[in-house]
């Protein structure tokens, strides 16, 4: 089982677009494992392919850089765009270096998406950006604000496994079941065969949450004393402080340890912020200043007498960041002053 020398870059194409079968991903990874040369120039494609510009003609001179040629097996796909008009993507390889994709030159890129042995991708969203991305299996990500993820630069060979370290995102992952999705986090690890899912996770929730559209999902919580099948149409709220979920439980919710519940929802509600949407249902002023916060990317610092008892529901959609507090003052008396991205509210 070799790899023809002159076919290298055609294999490698069709594996990035998700077309090889077992057998040629076996023949791939020979290849890689057969010199550090090889290793750094699959890396290399990896990130070119995950990074790859919204330009179809600017995608493909960046390949001719990397490659030295056309890849002409290679299907133009729109790999990562932003999903808003006004967001982009921050990507981040190896060690902090930081990029707008779409605003880079195709050589800058080359020369600093790969400097890491390893080969681990990152993805972040800055405060106040959303964006979309597609690995290698066709796997599609939401990046909700302020949110990072990684994943090895062979994702794909041998094994399908990312990484939450912060923030929110909703998956649609390809179906494979020869090979399981896995999402770890903090507080666990999502398995998937091919679904679609939205997690969770900010350092300042309590809770972290993993709510499921379609297929189906397991949940193992990091102690591997918990274990939970879902269904569509299901959440799992985890208390991070391995205390009682906060809130009163109702009927449509299973205690399933004292730190998490599983409880019905509506998916696409939880998920509809990658459509550009915030859904606020039920939250406190302090969450809901919170929300704002990621929402448009600023820092907003309250004073006076601030609201225990009361609860906000409202949806934004294109409303800038002085016209939901112009709403918000309508509903508790308050004054607020912008200054760039800093904020400052006075609670009456």
């Amino acid at each position: 089982m070799t790899m023809i020398e002159d076919k290298k870059y055609e294999l490698i194409a069709a594996h990035l677009a998700g077309e090889t079968d077992k057998e040629e991903n076996e023949r791939l990874s020979e290849w890689i494992g057969k010199s550090a040369e090889n290793k750094r120039v699959f890396e290399e494609l990896s990130a070119m392919w995950t990074y790859g510009l919204t330009d179809d003609n600017q995608m493909e001179k960046s390949k001719e850089v990397v490659l030295g040629r056309v890849l002409s097996s290679v299907r133009r796909r729109r790999l990562l765009r932003p999903v808003a008009a006004v967001a982009s993507i921050a990507a981040a390889v190896s060690l902090g270096f930081v990029a707008a994709a779409i605003f880079l030159r195709p050589e800058r890129i080359v020369e600093t998406m790969v400097s890491e042995p390893e080969g681990e991708i990152t993805l972040s969203t800055l405060p106040g950006q959303k964006a979309e991305a597609t690995l290698a299996d066709g796997t599609r990500i939401w990046l909700n604000s302020g949110t990072t993820i990684t994943y090895p630069a062979a994702y794909g060979i041998g094994e399908r496994t990312t990484t939450l370290v912060v923030g929110e995102v909703f998956m649609e992952v390809a179906k494979n079941v020869d090979m399981p999705f896995v999402l770890n986090t903090s507080e666990g690890f999502v398995k998937v065969y091919g679904t679609s899912f939205n997690v969770r996770n900010y350092p300042t929730d309590q809770s972290m949450t993993i709510s499921l559209k379609e297929g189906s999902i397991e949940y193992f919580s990091s102690d591997n004393q918990s274990k939970v099948l879902m269904v569509p149409g299901q959440k799992v709220v985890l208390d991070k402080k391995a205390e009682s979920p906060a809130g009163e439980l109702k009927d449509s919710v299973v205690q399933l340890s004292s730190a998490m519940v599983l409880q019905k929802c509506d998916a696409e509600v939880e998920s509809v912020w990658r459509f550009g949407e915030l859904k606020i249902e039920r939250k406190s002023f302090s969450d809901l200043m919170t929300e704002m916060e990621r929402w448009y990317g600023v820092e907003i610092k309250v004073s006076g007498n601030i609201p225990a008892d009361s609860y906000y529901w409202m949806t934004i959609k294109t409303e800038s960041l002085r016209e939901m507090l112009a709403l918000l003052a309508k509903i508790t008396p308050l004054t607020y002053k912008i200054d760039g991205k800093d904020v400052a509210i006075n609670v009456k």
